[in-house]
């Protein structure tokens, strides 16, 4: 219907058709979609094939289109970065993963929390080597929301950092943050580790 009508040329279609093509499970149309799209595309449809990738576990293809993007001169945004940086999820990656927090760093989005999150997040997906650089990524977060703390704190407690975790949850509640059950889970785990019991009475 779309093509009877003419309306593929539209970006708000075309960026509808490959989200609905791959949230059908159809990797391959909507890859179709977006190679004949090749003259009409905006970010949100380079977005919308980088999003069916990563839905699909294809991250190699990916990074293939991300450092398309690049190559292209496209100004990525926010949704881009976030996405691509949740692509590097283990050691394989983690080269990867280091270039893009170069890139992020050229491109002047350290002050970006959800993008900061974001390569935390990665590090702490690594071995224990990266709690070290996830650490490092929290510190320099100038703007911390809840996401920030419960990640670091949690990755902390899985790691077996826990007096470091401990004291990352006694800086949460002297600062009055938001506590939460993904809070208290990796605070009450690093309790049990240290076999501080008053403290864990006292969650």
């Amino acid at each position: 219907k779309v093509l009877k009508l003419g309306l593929w040329i539209q970006n708000t279609v075309l960026n509808a058709m490959i989200t609905s093509y791959s949230g059908c499970g159809s990797l391959k149309d909507a890859r179709r979609v977006f190679s004949s799209a090749s003259g009409y595309r905006d970010l949100v449809t380079w977005n919308s094939m980088l999003a069916a990738y990563l839905q699909h576990d294809r991250g190699e293809l990916a990074f293939k289109l991300f450092w398309e993007m690049e190559l292209l001169g496209l100004d990525s945004d926010l949704y881009t970065y976030t996405s691509i940086i949740s692509a590097c999820s283990g050691d394989a990656e983690q080269a990867q993963g280091r270039s893009l927090h170069a890139l992020v760093i050229k491109r002047g989005l350290e002050k970006v929390t959800a993008v900061y999150n974001s390569l935390s997040a990665m590090y702490l997906k690594s071995n224990n080597r990266g709690m070290e650089d996830a650490i490092k990524v929290f510190d320099c977060t100038e703007i911390k929301d809840s996401v920030s703390w419960n990640s670091i704190l949690t990755g902390l407690s899985q790691k077996g950092f826990s007096e470091n975790s401990l004291k990352t949850f006694q800086n949460m509640l002297y600062h009055n943050l938001e506590i939460d059950h993904y809070t208290l889970s990796a605070a009450l785990r690093s309790f049990s580790d240290l076999a501080t019991l008053q403290l864990g009475k006292q969650i």
